[in-house]
């Protein structure tokens, strides 16, 4: 999203000689600055804070076309303003090379840009795997209701125990997700672990280990520092 230095000195550079250039110029002009207010979103931030403006354009194109908030990252439209500034950019070093001037000016900013846009590390971290999880992996077959885990990392644990799961993360669910989600939580809420078990077919249940529903389910199959697992399948066995 960074435009950098070098383009934007160009992009002043063909705003101040756009009577000189091609007449399309100022809609170009116009596409990058829009596109650019467009994707600072709904709130604005400098330096990290929030800064509170009651409206931003984000806001009132979204109110004046509901769709739009559907596209969940107005970030994204910073790809039409950078199209914009290429466009400009190619136009500002014509102007500058025209008749071999400023050869010295466009080579410096060339490499300045060079530099700007060299792609830095990925970043990395280590995301190390809980014993639970390899506890899992060893059990039979058998759906998993977990409470322990954010849902982003309950799915990569799954990459590991390879077992069905409940919930998950996907970046729009439907109604009905929401519905049966909404409903598979009140029933873990309310305490009715036998409808897990015989209506909704979850066998495994994983608790934070400060988590106490001894009375409840017993003691638990396996538990660490971290995590305690119950099988469910024995509720009925114990009647």
């Amino acid at each position: 999203m960074h435009i950098g230095f070098a383009v934007f000195f160009v992009l002043v550079y063909v705003w101040i000689k756009r009577k000189h250039l091609h007449e399309a110029v100022g809609l170009w002009f116009f596409v990058f600055i829009v596109f650019a207010l467009l994707a600072l979103g709904p709130a604005i931030h400098i330096a990290g804070h929030v800064i509170g403006f009651p409206l931003t354009p984000y806001t009132v194109l979204a109110k004046l076309i509901p769709g739009v908030s559907l596209g969940g990252m107005p970030v994204r439209m910073v790809s039409m303003a950078i199209l914009a500034a290429s466009v400009l950019a190619a136009l500002g070093f014509a102007e500058l090379l025209r008749g071999g001037r400023s050869i010295a000016v466009v080579a410096i900013l060339l490499v300045v840009l060079v530099f700007e846009y060299l792609p830095g590390p990925l970043p990395a971290r280590v995301n190390p795997l809980p014993d639970f999880v390899r506890e899992l992996k060893k059990l039979p077959e058998g759906a998993i209701y977990d409470v322990h885990s954010s849902k982003f990392h309950a799915l990569y644990y799954q990459t590991v125990h390879q077992k069905p799961m409940a919930f998950g993360y996907i970046s729009r669910p439907t109604r009905s997700v929401d519905a049966k989600s909404t409903e598979l939580r009140r029933v873990f809420e309310t305490g009715d672990y036998e409808k897990l078990y015989w209506e909704y077919g979850f066998r495994y249940l994983i608790l934070p280990r400060d988590m106490n529903l001894v009375a409840a389910l017993g003691s638990p199959m396996y538990q660490d520092t971290d995590a305690q697992i119950y099988d469910l399948s024995n509720i009925h066995r114990r009647e």
